[in-house]
């Protein structure tokens, strides 16, 4: 049927090539078929003949989605919103191409989705998710830095540093720790406090491992569970 509509608006644009609303409307055929080429050069056709009209610059972001041409598609679609603010379509397909962008970039659904409803562009949602990456690199530098240093006997030797030290600055952490401080962790979209670390070794002891985690704020409780190899 789509390509039957394809057809009639061609005939129709033989007549009036003018017409902006025979290209919006080809350019939504065209996108039904995933031809979304077609559809782009029909809604820039479309811009070109009535710029303040917001469905032309909907379906011109609706092209570019297709071809996963996200930065593109979201100006597009936050034109129409400054000239119809309340477009419901609009904002839910801005939603899709955040998410979309996301997941673009190797993230997760459950990320994406997260992090699509929580930033209103691409830009701000990548750019956050980027930092909660990096806090969490440091986060795992830190932890092997004390384990190595727990292993090698250095632990208290704190003004005593090798070519082989791992060493992370406070200023280097809390930079990275703070800009990120009031976001909401992908993986803990609730906030909880509580963390049960499984496969604990035998042999450590409850002083280490609260020591541990201090380095990473107040704790207001640490315990190990031996019969779960757990803490």
């Amino acid at each position: 049927k789509f390509s039957e509509a394809i057809d009639l608006f061609s005939q129709a644009l033989s007549h009036n090539p003018n017409d902006y609303r025979f290209y919006v409307n080809r350019s939504y055929c065209y996108d039904s078929i995933q031809d979304f080429r077609s559809a782009l050069k029909d809604a820039d056709t479309a811009i070109s003949l009535r710029p303040d009209w917001p469905k032309c610059h909907y379906r011109r972001g609706k092209a570019l989605a297709g071809l996963k041409n996200y930065q593109e598609s979201e100006l597009s679609l936050k034109k129409v919103l400054t000239l119809e603010k309340d477009c419901d379509e609009a904002l839910s397909e801005l939603w899709h191409v955040r998410y979309g962008a996301i997941v673009g970039m190797g993230y997760d659904t459950t990320t994406a989705n997260l992090y699509s409803s929580q930033y209103d562009s691409i830009k701000e949602a990548l750019s956050a998710l980027s930092i909660k990456g990096e806090e969490q690199k440091l986060i795992s530098r830190r932890i092997s830095a004390d384990i190595w240093n727990q292993k090698s006997g250095f632990a208290d030797k704190k003004d005593s540093f090798t070519d082989d030290d791992i060493y992370i600055s406070d200023d280097e952490y809390n930079a990275v720790r703070e800009a990120s401080f009031e976001e909401t962790s992908p993986t803990n979209p609730f906030g909880w406090k509580a963390l049960w670390v499984g496969n604990v070794a035998l042999t450590a002891n409850l002083e280490t491992v609260t020591a541990l985690f201090r380095k990473f704020g107040a704790l207001n409780y640490c315990n190990i569970f031996k019969g779960n190899n757990g803490g």
